[in-house]
């Protein structure tokens, strides 16, 4: 949820404790249908970000498991072959290949290096296979960069699933506003504006945002003192 919504969200969430808190004032608005579309927006609104949240915890921690792959990716599979290839075949003119600077590569680079990596390391299996690694390094090579790539298309799809969830929340707010003014026209006609009630009405139904920056407060020099000259 984005700042400018949680602010309207709260601004339309004070509309209705309002209204409930002067009931012998408002009582045709407490029932009216105004009344229930704001509060199933305001309802829309918190089960939405509810889901927005899991999302964004789901994300946090498929991070962490992403780079727990790309470590078991380079440490286990990516750097043994490539210092194999170094020592075994140093004239191949496809040593790059078998050498990236993996540990320089994260995301869609590493997986990119794992695989290109893999495909020129399999007209050698003869060889690592000699050398004590298993018949199928280069396939499991590919199943952990798989595996790393399945980790980044599922984020890629919790954060699009995040922002549709934020259009979502924009589309509810825009649905409480509109009984908002509704319930601020009828307001208006029950409440003199010259009354207390009236200006609770106008803090009730403004946007507060209360995250914003305060401002420092203004120096103010010291006095310097005037030296008195003494009496001769």
């Amino acid at each position: 949820m984005e700042k400018s919504q949680q602010y309207r969200g709260e601004s339309l969430r004070r509309i209705p404790q309002f209204l409930d808190a002067h009931p012998d004032v408002f009582s045709t608005l407490i029932a009216s249908d105004a009344r229930k579309q704001l509060d199933a927006a305001v309802a829309k609104v918190d089960a939405t970000v509810g889901t927005q949240g899991a999302r964004v915890r789901d994300a946090r921690g498929e991070r962490q498991h992403q780079v727990v792959l790309e470590r078991e990716l380079r440490d286990q599979h990516m750097v043994p072959i490539s210092k194999f290839a170094l020592g075994k075949f140093p004239s191949d003119p496809k040593i790059g290949a078998l050498n990236p600077s993996a540990s320089k590569f994260k995301g869609a680079r590493l997986v990119s290096a794992a695989r290109t990596m893999a495909e020129a390391a399999t007209p050698h299996a003869a060889q690592f296979a000699a050398a004590g690694f298993p018949a199928d390094f280069a396939q499991q090579l590919l199943a952990a960069a798989d595996a790393v790539q399945a980790s980044i298309d599922l984020r890629s799809r919790m954060h699009s699933d995040r922002q549709n969830l934020t259009a979502t929340v924009e589309q509810t707010l825009k649905l409480g506003r509109s009984a908002a003014l509704m319930l601020e026209g009828a307001i208006g006609r029950l409440v003199p504006r010259s009354s207390p009630l009236y200006s609770e009405w106008q803090g009730v139904k403004r946007i507060r945002q209360t995250s914003a920056r305060t401002q420092p407060p203004v120096q103010v020099p010291a006095p310097v003192p005037v030296q008195v000259p003494k009496a001769a």
